[in-house]
Formats: structure tokens, C-alpha cells, sequence
């Protein structure tokens, strides 16, 4: 079975092609990208200090001058650009209005920005440490909802339209995760369910609806788990320290039908402050809570290096390719099926595409941050602040 998985891997590698984009480097780390939910523009901020939103069409447009006259006058790349007061780790675009995007910073602090005026409509500001991640829903009826996630253990859920909820511009939710949180998904498909990425080393999967105890809680990973994503409503990836990234069934055994209501939560809950009961932990040697089932791991993928970074990790939205940063300052594509990678993409040589490879050249930088604008067409960036387009064909 490996060397028939290994086979299909370099079919499809050798078939795989690369364009990189001529967006000029911004000379810092890019912790965050994320594309706008008509793919018409991307957004991409880091420690820099600010947020630079791209418009596709300036690209081709500035890729069809750079072929066409190399001394013509070149259509201009960043579309705007949003200087902030802290170091931003994580951008989010409204799935409700295109302009919108969240982001969370070192100081603790959400904030949703207009990418068309340039201005902050709104500031949440209850987390007590630095912010890592902040994700708007996906599912179209609670697109106005935000969850943020911090070094202060909480898990906040908030809403754009606040003052509606009853809540201004408090947290309409909150469950303490006892643990460093990394990184936040909401699920695809329903309003209800979020995936949790903590210090601690597990995923845990919540039920909004039940918020006092996780449906599951994933343990594989040896390290921090930095990233997670849905790859579609029954599965998810996690990214880990450990130099891996595992794929999880996250499909239901059973539904309930009552509707998410955070507006009812809130006012039940005394402020919407909900906590995990120390009793749902346990100190078993597997790390397991009494509501996982052990087999939900389907799948580690490994070949890439990731021991002390925030590298990024990105699932495409045909549910069929995951990508993953590394410390080797590539770029590594893996179909979720495979163990193994598909192929690498590195920012050392532009536009190589070569077989994995652990040993690298990179100068100690490292792949930062990623994000799918299609099936096909991977962002990507670097701790230098080079962002690369990637257009992997089959």
C-alpha cells in the first residue's frame, strides 16, 4: 500500500504548476491571510502593524505588465492598507459584509475594520492576555457571530450586531478552556459546532448549544496544537509543534434539533459565562475525556518541519487538499488521503517545485501563513513578509 501511495504522489506532483505572484516583500513576519467572501481580494497582517488588503485583478493585471513592458508603468498591488497599534496574529473576513474583517492582536483586543473606509466599527476588549485567534461563522444563519480565542484560556463567542443580542459590545459567550488557546474553526455547515485548538495539546469540539462539556476531545498531537481547520462538515485537520497534522472524524453519532440561540444563552447563562467542570477532565495517561471515541484520528500527515513556529495550515475548499507551512521555508501540499506529501514549494527558490525534502537551505525563515482562494490557487507567505500565489493544476 505505501508504494502504490508513493506512486500516485509523484503522478500527481509531476503534473502540478507553479506561478508566483510579484507582490513585493514587507520585510516582516505575515501571521494572518485571509480571502474576502466574494474572492474578489485578500488581506494579510502580521507583526508589521498594519493590514494590507490585495485586489486579485491588480495582480494579474500587474503580472501582464511585468510579461508585456518591463518599463511600463506598473498598476499598483496593495489595494489598502490599515496601520493598527499592536502586532496582529489572526484576520478573519465577514461572510456577511465583504468589507468587513476581524482581527485580533498581541494586546488582547478584536477589532473589526472596514476595508473600504479604513475605519473600526467595533472593539471588543475583555480578553486578559494576547489574542491568537479570532474566526467570523461561516453558516448563514449566524454570520453576524465571532469567536475569539486567547492566552488567557477563554474562548469567547461575540456578535457584530451586539447591542440586538443584549450584549453591546460584551461577549455574548464564554468557556475557559483551562489552557493556552491557539486557534479556533467554526464548522462549515452549522452555527452550533467549534473546533478548539489549545497549549494543552488537544482539539476539543463543542456543541454551542451545550457549551458545558466538548462533544470530543482529540488527542494525538505531542505538542501545542496551532492550527485547525474544517475540511468539511465530517472531517478536520490540526496542525501541532510536533511536525505534524492530523485528520479527524468529526461526524455526529446523533443531532439535536434545537436551534443556537446566544441571545437566550446569554441571558440564561448570567452573561453567557459558561466554564468546563473540573470533573470533565480526567488524568488519564491517554489524555481522554470521558466523551471521545479513540478512533476519530483517520489520518497523520508528516514530512514537514514544525518545532517551534506558528508555520500556517489551510484546507482547500473542494475538501481534498490540505497545506501546510514549514521551518525549511516551504510551502507543503498533501492530499488528505496520503501520509505523505504531494508535493513542496519553496520560498527560497521561486517558483521550484521539488520532491519533500527535510533538509533545507532556508536561513532560518519559515513559512508563516496560508490560505486557499480556490480549489486550486494557494496564498502563501513567509517570516521575510514575501507572499507568494500558487497555482497547483492537476
Amino acid at each position: 500500500n505505501n508504494n502504490n501511495n508513493n506512486n500516485n504522489n509523484d503522478e500527481n506532483m509531476n503534473n502540478i504548476d507553479i506561478n508566483a505572484s510579484p507582490i513585493p516583500p514587507v520585510n516582516d513576519i505575515v501571521s494572518s491571510i485571509d480571502v474576502s467572501m466574494d474572492r474578489a481580494m485578500f488581506a494579510t497582517a502580521g507583526v508589521s502593524k498594519r493590514i494590507d488588503f490585495y485586489a486579485f485583478t491588480d495582480i494579474c493585471d500587474r503580472m501582464v505588465t511585468n510579461q508585456n513592458d518591463q518599463n511600463g508603468e506598473r498598476p499598483s498591488i496593495t489595494r489598502a492598507q490599515i496601520k493598527v497599534n499592536s502586532k496582529i496574529s489572526c484576520l478573519s473576513f465577514s461572510r456577511k459584509h465583504v468589507s468587513h474583517v476581524a482581527a485580533s492582536d498581541y494586546e488582547g483586543v478584536v477589532t473589526i475594520w472596514d476595508a473600504e473606509t479604513s475605519q473600526s466599527i467595533l472593539k471588543f476588549e475583555e480578553h486578559d492576555k494576547r489574542c491568537w485567534t479570532v474566526e467570523y461563522c461561516r453558516c448563514v444563519d449566524n454570520m453576524h457571530l465571532i469567536a475569539s480565542g486567547s492566552d488567557d484560556g477563554a474562548v469567547k463567542i461575540w456578535s457584530e450586531s451586539g447591542i440586538s443580542m443584549g450584549g453591546g459590545n460584551r461577549s455574548v459567550m464564554e468557556m475557559q478552556m483551562r489552557a493556552n488557546v491557539c486557534c479556533i474553526a467554526w464548522s462549515p455547515t452549522t452555527a452550533h459546532d467549534i473546533a478548539i485548538g489549545c497549549a494543552d495539546h488537544k482539539v476539543r469540539v463543542y456543541d454551542l448549544r451545550r457549551p458545558h462539556k466538548p462533544l470530543y476531545t482529540l488527542s494525538s498531537h505531542k505538542k501545542a496544537v496551532s492550527y485547525v481547520k474544517y475540511i468539511n462538515s465530517r472531517e478536520l485537520c490540526s496542525a501541532s509543534t510536533d511536525s505534524s497534522v492530523c485528520i479527524w472524524d468529526v461526524k455526529k453519532s446523533h443531532s439535536h434539533t434545537e436551534t443556537f440561540d446566544p441571545y437566550n444563552i446569554y441571558h440564561q447563562g448570567g452573561g453567557g459565562v459558561t466554564s468546563i467542570p473540573p470533573e470533565m477532565e480526567t488524568n488519564n495517561s491517554a489524555g481522554i475525556e470521558s466523551d471521545i471515541v479513540s478512533t476519530r484520528l483517520i489520518r497523520t500527515l508528516t514530512g514537514h518541519v514544525n518545532r517551534r513556529n506558528f508555520v500556517g495550515l489551510a484546507a482547500s475548499s473542494d475538501g481534498k487538499s490540505v497545506a501546510c507551512g514549514s521551518e525549511t521555508n516551504e510551502v507543503f501540499v498533501y492530499n488528505k488521503n496520503f501520509s505523505t506529501p504531494l508535493a513542496t514549494v519553496s520560498f527560497d527558490k521561486p517558483g521550484m517545485l521539488k520532491s519533500s525534502s527535510r533538509e533545507n537551505d532556508s536561513g532560518n525563515h519559515f513559512v508563516s501563513a496560508l490560505c486557499w482562494s480556490d480549489e486550486s490557487a494557494l496564498i502563501s507567505a513567509n517570516s521575510e513578509g514575501r507572499i507568494k500565489i500558487v497555482s497547483l493544476g492537476t
